[in-house]
């Protein structure tokens, strides 16, 4: 076996190329015959152009079944290589090194060094889809709204460390004058149309961080998920924080989903979208589809989807339908701000926050 390291020295907030180092490490200490060699990027697009070349290689040696192509860093960098390798036979590994790795989540890989190595020796391969937007593959998410606001905020941070409080630092400074995009949007024939403050078109079930945009979707089912969230009063911001992450923002009344084959985005009034979190201008109409079973990924030996959902959903509708009567009537009744929610609201969020910072 050879396994092939290729890293985003940027992504995260650490040193990935030092981390890398110490797999190889590890990998030597266990005893077997694996070849191992590493490839530190330089620039944006390098990813594409080394993974697409040693991908031919790999192929035309016909050693698609004895090497592996690994990812050291977050999302946008798996985009890059699997997008290149996409068809090819060759396989993808994720050592998850980046801001939100949305992908390796879903795909429940490993985050410590001696649970990474074992899943590097002893894992296997399995194909999974990815949806197209435009000329551009995505792995997990892709879409226009607030999620776009965000990724080119967080891209001006240009060369620096990148992490999850720079993420969190922008959706604070953003979320109380975001107001939204109108647009238009055929899904499998249909046309939706009005403002949206997120329109996301989902391969994978999160954004990352554990962040549940699409509960339902699957990474081999052929279809994509669409989540459409429409504006709703600042007062509930709080519950569609704890839906998201919670995994039930699908059963809010202000959110809309959909499992459809392909969509056109008509019209939109902002062109920044976001591909698996990295910030692209797109010109509209432009079409959205999914590939099934295009990509050759390698997971753990036991991977199997499983539902992000850790309550019974009619049970977290119920509790969230009581909770925004209550905030809905007191706002009616004397314009009460946010830090006049329920009690039981802020005691769910500070128990969603210990939740959350403590992965």
């Amino acid at each position: 076996m050879e396994i092939r390291f290729i890293v985003n020295p940027i992504s995260g907030n650490a040193n990935n190329t030092r981390y890398a180092g110490h797999l190889i490490d590890l990998i030597g200490k266990r005893g077997m015959n694996v070849t191992t060699s590493i490839h530190v990027l330089q620039r944006r697009g390098e990813a594409s152009e080394y993974a697409a070349e040693e991908a031919r290689r790999i192929a035309e040696a016909g050693r698609t079944d004895e090497v592996l192509l690994v990812s050291v860093g977050g999302d946008g960098t798996i985009n890059e290589i699997a997008s290149a390798i996409a068809g090819s036979g060759v396989s993808v590994g994720i050592i998850a090194r980046g801001s939100g790795n949305g992908l390796a989540r879903s795909l429940h890989l490993p985050h410590k060094a001696e649970e990474q190595v074992d899943y590097l020796l002893n894992g296997r391969k399995t194909q999974i889809d990815h949806g197209r937007i435009g000329d551009r593959k995505f792995f997990c998410t892709a879409g226009f709204g607030f999620e776009s606001d965000i990724a080119f905020l967080f891209d001006k941070t240009g060369g620096k460390h990148r992490g999850k409080e720079a993420y969190l630092k922008h959706i604070a400074s953003e979320i109380l004058n975001y107001k939204g995009v109108m647009a238009k949007v055929e899904l499998d024939g249909e046309v939706v149309e009005g403002r949206f403050l997120t329109f996301c078109f989902a391969n994978a079930n999160q954004y990352g961080n554990n962040a549940f945009i699409a509960p339902e979707a699957s990474l081999q089912d052929g279809l994509l998920s669409v989540t459409m969230i429409r504006p709703f009063p600042f007062a509930l911001a709080g519950i569609e924080g704890a839906a998201l992450m919670g995994g039930y923002i699908d059963k809010l009344p202000n959110v809309e989903t959909r499992l459809v084959k392909e969509a056109r985005i008509l019209e939109a009034e902002d062109d920044r979208f976001h591909c698996d979190g990295e910030p692209v201008r797109m010109s509209v109409p432009t079409d959205v589809s999914i590939e099934s079973g295009a990509l050759s990924v390698w997971v753990k030996k036991d991977f199997a989807e499983t539902s992000c959902r850790v309550i019974d959903p009619q049970e977290f509708t119920d509790k969230v339908s009581d909770i925004s009567a209550a905030v809905q009537e007191r706002l009616k009744q004397s314009g009460e701000k946010v830090q006049k929610l329920p009690q039981e609201l802020r005691t769910n969020l500070r128990q969603l926050a210990r939740r959350y910072f403590s992965k």
